[in-house]
């Protein structure tokens, strides 16, 4: 089993994250508080988020249960997504975000996905 692991870095204009292993919704949310905490004393409303080396171990429901959860913390965010399309979650995360006017998208390139999110 790959340990679950993520690297935070500041850019100027939005804050990188790149995550990587084998993740559990705990591991995910715990994550994402770190990073909106900094986003929010930074003043930066933009991430960029690679998972293309994560691997969420995670049933439907659970999925669900972990998007509703997330859904006020990144509210008013704008994520850019490098994904793996192999991967069917990461369509679901689009389809949820979308219905719920979230700004998240995904890419899978960091060049097209830095050029949507600073757009």
């Amino acid at each position: 089993m790959t340990v679950f692991e993520y690297q935070i870095t500041q850019e100027p204009d939005y804050i990188f994250v790149r995550v990587k292993g084998k993740a559990l919704s705990d591991d995910i949310l715990a994550m994402y508080n770190q990073v909106v905490t900094l986003a929010s004393e930074h003043q930066v409303n933009c991430l960029l988020i690679d998972v293309v080396e994560l691997q969420l171990d995670l049933k439907g429901v659970n999925m669900v249960e972990l998007m509703y959860r997330l859904k006020a913390k990144i509210q008013g965010l704008k994520i850019a997504r490098i994904i793996n399309y192999q991967d069917y979650k990461n369509g679901l995360i689009e389809v949820y975000t979308e219905q719920e006017n979230i700004a998240a998208k995904n890419f899978d390139n960091e060049q097209d996905a830095i050029k949507w999110l600073l757009s």
